[in-house]
């Protein structure tokens, strides 16, 4: 996979302002709302599942927080990449679990990227919520909980949509349900020069087809943690061959397609995302060398590339 490709392909969905972003925020979105300066747009839709728009006034808060809660997902990302590289002698089950969650959180820095997330609604933040309400048909009440947050930014005006999950998914299903919506989008470009994407194409859609299968990476690593499947655990029975997965998860260029099965195709599909994210990271920090982005690339490279 081409990284540099996929990673230009994803540039323009970048939501803008966040790559030169100069210092660093801690925090979720909707746990700095009381220092983003907004107002309550309205409210809409059923009372236990309504959809939330509020106008954003301070672009630049928006853009640290933004940012904030995408870098700490990268660096959860590159750390647990490093350790899923911690060998065991016959046993790979806690590498592929480790390298399962550092492309879960890459996911997340990248679709964070894109000014969307999943987030949860606490009490303060909804508080500041229905006291920022403008116009007459105001509510007294929205329910905290799992929010999918999408911030817009159209003709100089900012939005940020927070629509209720009313689903049971699991912060780990909607997540991986943004990232294929994510690439799918960007699948779809790669037909715009057939001749450039073609190969990465043929990826994006094995990707894709991996997913939204029985086996994807959560069934996968769910399979390993609680069912002990999967040929990683020492004691299993039919054990496969746990050396050439370890050495999979040490160096991605030991796999060049997209065929194996069972924990060695979750890792060779995780590798997709955690090389794009590390990509992005790396060419955001050199065309924004005084972003936040430029200083954490500097700080934290030791584990950019796990030995």
């Amino acid at each position: 996979m081409d990284a540099k490709k996929l990673a230009r392909l994803f540039l323009p969905r970048t939501f803008p302002g966040v790559a030169e972003v100069k210092s660093a925020s801690q925090g979720r979105v909707l746990d700095n709302l009381h220092s983003i300066e907004f107002y309550t747009d309205r409210i809409d839709g059923p009372m236990e599942t309504p959809v939330i728009t509020l106008g954003v006034i301070d672009k630049a808060a928006l853009c640290r927080s933004l940012m904030g809660e995408a870098h700490n997902f990268f660096l959860a990302a590159i750390v647990s990449q490093g350790r899923a590289c911690q060998v065991q002698e016959q046993n790979a089950s806690w590498q592929a679990v480790e390298h399962y969650y550092a492309a879960y959180y890459a996911i997340n820095y990248l679709v964070r990227l894109t000014g969307k997330s999943l987030t949860n609604m606490d009490e303060r933040a909804k508080r500041e919520i229905l006291r920022l309400q403008i116009g007459t048909d105001k509510r007294d009440y929205i329910p905290t909980g799992l929010y999918v947050l999408v911030a817009v930014d159209e003709d100089a005006k900012i939005k940020l949509t927070l629509e209720k999950k009313s689903d049971k998914g699991g912060s780990h299903k909607d997540a991986w349900r943004l990232w294929d919506k994510l690439i799918s989008d960007i699948e779809v470009e790669t037909a715009d020069d057939i001749e450039e994407y073609a190969d990465l194409s043929l990826t994006l859609n094995e990707h894709m087809k991996f997913i939204r299968s029985n086996s994807n990476p959560i069934e996968t690593r769910s399979g390993i943690n609680y069912k002990f499947i999967g040929g990683t655990w020492i004691f299993e029975e039919k054990q496969d061959d746990v050396r050439k997965m370890q050495l999979m998860i040490e160096d991605s260029a030991l796999h060049a397609n997209m065929s194996s099965k069972g924990p060695r195709q979750m890792i060779i599909n995780n590798d997709l995302v955690i090389g794009l994210a590390k990509e992005y990271f790396k060419d955001n920090a050199t065309r924004n060398p005084k972003s936040i982005g430029s200083k954490l690339c500097n700080k934290y490279k030791r584990f950019m590339e796990p030995q």
